[in-house]
């Protein structure tokens, strides 16, 4: 008769451990263990290389590995792996993969292994530590895959908690927690990558990554958009404060020219470029206005219209159509024509304007308790606070 309860048999685990360490004239420590290696492969650069292994062919629960590089008397190394990391399936446990890095006065370290792959119901616990000297500067890359689309992959179900962690000095400079354990990461959610497959991050630690950050940011692709925002409700309801955290974040992120006009004050500037004494032109006023990468136009509408003024308007907003540039608008005035007394914003600027405005820009629609009544701080100058039973003497006729 069989024995139902004999024991299960504990699944074989891979462990291991790999260390370089390099000074100014070269390798000065090596030790490997278990299934992680390290390869030193000749090279024609100036700067060595090393070549982290996992000679188990992939990672697991249970699963334990440890991978360390460091650096000493102004040397330089660059750190990769020979493959991509695959995290598969856990029957038990997480897997745990611990990296540290260690950088001297004055050396330098590229940390750029191959993407690590999750496959469904993985579980991976991995941390970078990183500690470096003042003088010291580093580069680390670390890329994740959540499913290999050309095999048809589609991941549902994963456990992740990624640290990473840099001190400079005696200071902790950088720290990072990616966690999820969710049995539908295909829910469109920030928390869950947003349906994306793959997320990077890049981190630069150097003296002069100032210098470079603008650099950077040009050569970030401009996003891909065909049209820009039209942000409408009524005074106090935060247009401005929203349009205005857009146009900062294209300027910060992707190295865009943007602009901030007022409506009321572009009309009275140009208006006065008219005065012989004037010694400003209209095309001097309105070049910065049409070349922008991004214009915001705050509070279009509110100038009492008159055919000059829908004339100007349309002008501005043909030549940015025509030249394919992104525009930003807040207003108090919506198409709602329910109510007869309220003006419409095609009564405030044309309706050709309005028709144009259809094909730019993509209308948000903003309602709420004006802010300023709210908190009793007033009005904010230059942003009208009139509510729309008050714009009666301000109808188009």
């Amino acid at each position: 008769m069989l024995d139902a309860s004999l024991p299960s048999e504990n699944m074989q685990r891979a462990k291991g451990c790999a260390e370089v360490g390099f000074g100014a004239r070269g390798l000065k420590h090596l030790y490997q263990s278990g299934c992680s290696k390290a390869l030193l492969p000749k090279s024609f650069q100036s700067t060595p290389e090393a070549v982290f292994i996992n000679t188990s062919g992939g990672v697991t629960g249970g699963d334990r590995l440890h991978y360390s590089a460091w650096v000493e008397d102004g040397a330089r190394l660059n750190v990769t792996t020979q493959a991509a990391e695959r995290i598969y399936r856990a029957t038990t446990g997480k897997a745990v993969i611990t990296n540290t890095l260690t950088l001297g006065e004055n050396c330098h370290l590229d940390w750029v292994p191959q993407e690590t792959i999750l496959f469904e119901n993985s579980a991976l616990k991995r941390q970078l530590n990183v500690t470096m000297a003042e003088s010291a500067s580093l580069l680390a890359l670390e890329t994740l895959v959540r499913g290999r689309k050309a095999m048809g992959e589609t991941l549902h179900s994963a456990t992740l908690s990624d640290q990473w962690r840099i001190r400079r000095g005696d200071r902790l400079i950088y720290a990072d927690a990616l966690r999820f354990n969710a049995p539908h990461l295909q829910t469109q959610s920030a928390a869950t990558l947003n349906g994306n497959r793959a997320l990077a991050t890049i981190v630069i630690v150097a003296s002069e990554t100032e210098d470079r950050l603008q650099f950077a940011r040009s050569l970030l692709p401009f996003p891909d958009v065909e049209a820009g925002l039209l942000f409408e409700g009524s005074s106090g309801v935060g247009k401005t404060h929203l349009a205005v955290a857009v146009l900062g974040e294209l300027v910060a992120s992707h190295g865009v020219t943007g602009r901030f006009v007022d409506y009321r004050d572009l009309l009275r500037s140009i208006q006065d470029s008219y005065n012989p004494v004037s010694e400003s032109s209209e095309l001097e006023i309105l070049r910065p206005v049409l070349n922008a990468d991004v214009l915001l136009l705050d509070e279009l509408g509110t100038r009492r219209p008159t055919a000059w003024v829908r004339d100007t308007v349309t002008q501005i907003l043909n030549d940015r159509y025509k030249h394919e540039r992104i525009t930003l608008i807040t207003t108090n005035y919506g198409d709602d024509e329910a109510d007869p007394s309220v003006p419409t914003l095609a009564e405030r600027i044309g309706p050709y304007a309005r028709s144009r405005l259809y094909e730019m820009c993509r209308k948000v629609t903003m309602r709420g308790q004006d802010f300023r009544e709210i908190t009793g701080s007033g009005n904010v100058r230059g942003a009208p606070n009139r509510p729309a039973a008050s714009r009666h003497a301000d109808r188009a006729h």
